[in-house]
């Protein structure tokens, strides 16, 4: 007896998401100033007079752009699929018990035109998420295929994903989490959408089919998996996976596996029911059973609802799991723009160390020697919606910082709320931890990522070569004199509009410079980062370092010259900017 299964698959990446205090202007001049892959925004043709601030804010959020162009995609890899992982919800329906969803006929309005499928569109670090429908057992499913285990535990300690249960229409929600195995990426986004992106008729003419494999691994026979491993050595490395890469009309098959029950699982899309049913007719389907090693075969076709248009195809594989190959590579990244620095965060960490506390960590050759070779940083490297992350230390105070750079406050605030960060305290060579969170300032996009590292990506040589130098400048609004800044929009403007900025961007030996503000203490920051030492000085003996501070509005001025450690060139420009917004 078939299993009923239902499915929404979705993969994940960060979307940046707006400040909720611009003004209706200020959205209208991110949109005119936004670009998508190099080519304006064709958004703002559709603001109309008529169209609200609120509207305006809501569409500017969930803009898309090449994420979903579908003209230069990821293809999808072998180590993807090690990272990757699929979550299955099922929702059972009560059509009884909310006015406004009284039928699959109402449900289907609401997520087509009633746009409720529009905020999985903006879940961090999803590739697709499929909605779909068991009309035998008015059950809603869920299929997501994710880029990492920490966006998918992101995502499911969210809101969105914990109130679901809640919802008046929903009588049982369960899930599933399973890996993806390794082989995948040879049959999935094959045969292509009728259009690019994929309409709505497009996605509601495929069908989704679920098979579900019940392994026996006793059976004793020479060649025939006896445990998991030699499972997914047959799948990959063994070639079955491959013959599905030409199936016709095949979109795709995700091969998953539950280590709860021991289960292997098809998630297969195909364009449209005619290829499914050509699959359904063929010895691939029909045989899948015969095998001794397969106990029971039970399978599900489901509808794939309106609304699915939107959860397509997100960002593109090999952003948030990069090989050290590629993961940096500057000829294909996409340059920071405007908008990117609005949306991001810098968050700065100071940690004063104790060397007496951890027998591991006696000093900071020590602390090198884990960062380093000890692969101390790794977990870094994988923290969603990071662009990078800079270990630093001042000698003088014996302070380890961490300099990071977030695409948008919501990952930011993921990590901060992760047990990554939380766990420093706790850390026995750490005696005390500060923390600061400043907003990124618009024109600092002008400044960044200029001067190439002598390797791409940078080498750890490259990074300990580099200097990191931090200005905390105090602003003084009360000059009473014209043209000097008599509050925070004033200085914002001087330095985006009034070009300041813009005076670094050919800075000698300067890879970059983040001007940062923080409404705590209302002072601004620069943390640039030169790649040797050389530069740093005639920087640092040049008229635009040394006369920062005789401007009438700058009441003080403080800096300090930190060294980079090792480590960390796993955790520079990991994904690219211009994929959140």
């Amino acid at each position: 007896m078939a299993v009923a299964l239902c499915v929404g698959i979705a993969i994940y990446f960060s979307r940046s998401v707006l400040a909720a205090d611009y003004s209706c202007s200020q959205i209208k001049n991110l949109y005119k100033e936004s670009t998508c892959c190099g080519q304006p925004t064709k958004m703002l043709s559709s603001l109309g007079e008529g169209v609200s601030c609120g509207s305006m804010k809501t569409m500017y959020r969930h803009q898309q752009c090449c994420s979903r162009s579908g003209t230069s995609p990821a293809a999808p890899t072998s180590d993807d699929m090690v990272s990757a992982k699929l979550l299955y919800v099922k929702m059972k329906m009560d059509y009884t018990t909310n006015p406004d969803i009284t039928s699959i006929g109402d449900l289907r309005a609401y997520l087509g035109d009633g746009k409720g499928t529009q905020p999985w569109a903006a879940v961090p670090g999803l590739r697709h998420k499929y909605f779909t429908y068991n009309s035998n057992t008015k059950t809603t499913c869920g299929v997501y295929v994710f880029f990492s285990q920490a966006q998918l535990d992101s995502y499911m300690d969210s809101e969105l994903f914990k109130s679901a249960p809640t919802w008046p229409h929903v009588a049982e929600l369960t899930y599933e989490v399973k890996d993806v195995m390794p082989g995948t990426e040879k049959c999935i986004e094959k045969t292509k959408w009728p259009h690019t992106p994929p309409t709505r008729e497009d996605l509601t003419t495929g069908k989704m089919l679920i098979v579900d494999l019940t392994v026996n691994y006793t059976t004793g026979m020479k060649d025939l998996p006896a445990k998991k491993e030699d499972l997914y050595y047959a799948m990959d490395a063994g070639g079955y996976t491959g013959q599905f890469a030409t199936l016709e009309g095949l979109r795709g098959k995700y091969f998953a596996y539950d280590d709860i029950n021991d289960h292997v699982y098809g998630f297969y899309t195909f364009i449209n029911e005619a290829s499914l049913n050509q699959y359904m007719a063929s010895d691939l389907f029909t045989q899948q059973g015969s095998a001794p090693h397969i106990a029971a075969v039970t399978y599900e076709v489901q509808d794939i609802l309106e609304g699915t248009e939107r959860t397509m195809d997100l960002p593109s594989w090999g952003r948030l799991m990069p090989t050290p190959a590629t993961s940096t590579t500057e000829t294909t990244a996409s340059a920071p723009t405007r908008v990117d620095m609005v949306s991001a965060k810098l968050l700065y960490v100071k940690m004063k160390m104790d060397y007496t506390t951890n027998p591991d960590i006696t000093s900071i050759g020590d602390l090198r020697g884990y960062l380093g070779d000890g692969k101390g940083t790794q977990p870094w490297a994988a923290v969603p919606g990071l662009r990078h992350k800079y270990f630093t230390y001042n000698s003088n105070t014996k302070t380890t910082c961490g300099v990071y750079v977030f695409f948008s406050q919501a990952q930011l605030d993921s990590y901060m709320d992760s047990e990554l960060f939380k766990s420093a305290p706790t850390w026995p060579h750490v005696a005390e931890l500060t923390y600061e969170v400043k907003d990124v300032m618009p024109g600092t996009e002008k400044c960044i990522e200029k001067t190439k590292w002598p390797h791409t990506p940078p080498t750890r040589e490259d990074l300990t070569t580099g200097k990191m130098l931090i200005v905390d400048l105090t602003v003084n609004y009360t000059t009473g004199m014209k043209d000097l800044p008599a509050k925070k929009e004033d200085l914002y403007s001087a330095m985006d509009a009034g070009g300041y900025t813009g005076q670094f961007a050919t800075l000698e030996g300067l890879r970059g410079k983040y001007f940062a503000y923080d409404d705590i203490n209302d002072h601004v920051y620069g943390f640039y980062t030169f790649i040797n030492e050389a530069s740093l000085n005639q920087y640092m003996a040049s008229d635009l370092f040394t006369q920062q501070g005789s401007a009438p509005h700058i009441a003080a001025v403080t800096y300090e010259v930190q060294d980079i450690l090792e480590g960390t060139e796993r955790t520079m420009d990991l994904p690219s900017w211009g994929l959140l917004v």
